[in-house]
């Protein structure tokens, strides 16, 4: 079993719903206003993955805007891995990620106006944004 299948088996849809979430908007769930919310284990899950891949859109911002460093892409039915080399300082880094955190990468660097060059369905975003917004009201076209 691989490590999305078995992350996805132990998070469930709410907590990817919930990393794409505070993905999009980091200040999403304030610790000391929600704090009991912020106490639950798939928040906490949810949280620790959103940061994790904050810093990867940083590092492929570098990536896909300096000509020396490498991005590889293999893109899968239910993930998409990433794999790039920052060549000056001789760093190596693989990623994979949902379909649906794809998505919210792409949607992520081309807020910053930098190509993306994997394949990511806009719509489906749309319709995960969407289903969030109506459950918890919240409103995610702002950028943090």
């Amino acid at each position: 079993m691989n490590d999305l299948a078995r992350r996805k088996r132990a998070t469930g849809p709410e907590v990817d719903d919930l990393t794409i979430a505070l993905l999009l908007v980091p200040g999403l769930f304030p610790r000391n206003r929600m704090f009991s919310v912020n106490q639950r284990p798939e928040m906490r899950r949810a949280k620790r993955r959103a940061a994790m891949l904050r810093g990867v859109q940083l590092e492929l911002e570098r990536v896909l805007t300096t000509e020396d460093d490498v991005l590889e892409t293999s893109v899968h039915d239910d993930c998409i891995v990433l794999s790039y080399v920052r060549k000056r300082l001789d760093y190596r880094r693989k990623t994979t990620l949902t379909r649906a955190e794809a998505d919210a990468m792409a949607v992520l660097l081309l807020r910053r106006g930098i190509h993306v060059p994997w394949p990511f369905d806009k719509d489906k975003l749309t319709h995960v944004t969407d289903r969030l917004r109506v459950t918890s009201g919240i409103h995610l076209e702002k950028s943090g």
